[in-house]
């Protein structure tokens, strides 16, 4: 099976934060040696082998969609990376990273693996998508804009 990636989006509004540190949702793993995505009240990160691998910033008690798009690299393997992730935050591409030593058909959101709230602050979570494919970051701003209230 020829490996094709894999995208996460979630959309979601933090409200009475009582502390930053507080992980409001887990997307993947339970185990912190997982891959999984933690995000907080004005952070999101990507943890590979308990490492973060990519962080995006936000305010929070605002209402954030957030895409992480993890695709295998077309760059030869002598140059040490084997998959690229972005982080697109509300429709525009905020930050890229290569990384080697992963597989991303691993990170996949299976029943069991999507954790939210179990912390004193709050968290409206209005949608999640999982695909077994990397989409293009035109496709996560169409989405994003798809999912928008106000498309003007």
């Amino acid at each position: 099976m020829v490996n094709k990636g894999v995208t996460v989006e979630i959309e979601f509004e933090s409200e009475y934060v009582s502390s930053t540190d507080e992980e409001l949702i887990r997307l993947g793993s339970a185990l912190n040696n997982e891959p999984h995505i933690s995000i907080f009240a004005n952070k999101a990160q990507l943890f590979i082998s308990g490492n973060p691998i990519i962080t995006t910033n936000y305010k929070a008690n605002e209402r954030v969609k957030l895409a992480f798009i993890i695709e295998p690299s077309s760059v030869p393997t002598n140059l040490s990376i084997e998959s690229v992730i972005f982080i697109i935050n509300n429709g525009i591409v905020e930050r890229a990273a290569g990384w080697r030593g992963y597989n991303s058909s691993s990170f996949i959101c299976n029943s069991g693996s999507i954790k939210i709230g179990g912390c004193n602050s709050g968290v409206r979570v209005y949608n999640i998508r999982c695909y077994t494919k990397a989409i293009t970051t035109l496709n996560a701003y169409n989405n994003y804009v798809y999912d928008s209230d106000n498309k003007a």
